[in-house]
């Protein structure tokens, strides 16, 4: 039988020349066969071997990453039960919330049909100071679960996180390309946690002024760089740290391996931070760019 499944066999057979022709990737999947016959999820690292200086074949190291495959569905799992609470809190907070502060307002244009009219200029206020907290639930609900990612897509979603950010923080943020056609459910939403993730990060630490969330398509993948002209960081130091900034982006890579993403972190001390993002551009059905219910 074949060393590597059938249906990985053209991976298998494009990483094996980019090899030979110098562009070695880093690391790369594919399923193999075991002594048993089954077939496991492996981890291959692939150099050129030379010998005279010249091309004699490949030098190859596997590991079965069954048990962290197995993690990864787990974690995907998770995710999905975590975004059905989300939607549900983000449900009572624009409905039922809402419904609450509707009745409260028809109560007070009762009661103030019934008061002096310097009273009921005081109630005027007060329903006022309501409409603010209706505002700010609504706006709070749609970035829990934005039910326009949904409906349009990452991109309208990403756009709308960026305006309440903005408003809130100051921070100039721009939304440049486009992801192109819908992609799968739990990659639209991994993504838009990840860029909202980010952000936070940005407004707490970074003393940034201006941040730019790029998309580009490379073949079957997605790229989302989000980058801020903020302080910059010490990568190596946070990630050892787990500090709060470490931990966020423990938390992108925990949501990007659910997906079969990965994450690079660029940044130095005094020149801002970069985080480039790459995800499956498979999309998620056959009309991809339907709204989602």
């Amino acid at each position: 039988p074949l060393l590597v499944h059938p249906d990985d066999l053209p991976r298998a057979v494009a990483f094996f020349k980019a090899v030979l022709d110098g562009r070695v990737p880093p690391t790369f999947e594919l399923r193999v066969v075991t002594k048993s016959g089954a077939y496991v999820p492996g981890e291959f690292m692939a150099t050129p071997l030379m010998q005279d200086a010249q091309l004699v074949g490949v030098l190859g190291v596997a590991r079965d990453i069954t048990d962290r495959k197995r993690a990864e569905e787990a974690l995907r799992h998770l995710n999905e039960a975590l975004e059905e609470e989300i939607k549900r809190i983000a449900h009572a907070l624009h409905d039922e919330a809402g419904q609450l502060l509707a009745s409260v307002h028809i109560g007070l244009a009762e009661v103030a049909r019934e008061l002096p009219p310097h009273v009921s200029r005081r109630l005027e206020d007060v329903r006022g100071l309501l409409t603010k907290i209706e505002e700010q639930l609504r706006h709070l609900s749609h970035e829990l679960r934005p039910t326009i990612l949904d409906d349009l897509g990452l991109r309208p979603a990403l756009e709308f996180l960026a305006d309440g950010v903005s408003r809130r923080t100051g921070l100039q943020i721009l939304v440049e390309g486009a992801p192109g056609k819908r992609l799968a459910a739990p990659t639209e939403t991994a993504l838009y946690r990840i860029v909202q993730e980010a952000l936070t990060n940005v407004t707490k630490h970074a003393q940034a002024t201006r941040v730019t969330i790029r998309f580009a398509r490379d073949g079957r993948v997605l790229r989302c760089t989000i980058r801020d002209n903020g302080t910059g960081f010490d990568v190596l130091a946070v990630q050892a740290r787990r500090g709060a900034r470490g931990l966020g982006l423990i938390g992108i890579q925990e949501r990007l391996n659910a997906v079969g993403g990965t994450l690079n972190v660029i940044s130095t001390l005094g020149s801002g931070a970069e985080l480039v993002i790459s995800v499956p551009a498979e999309t998620g059905s056959a009309d991809s760019d339907s709204p989602r219910r």
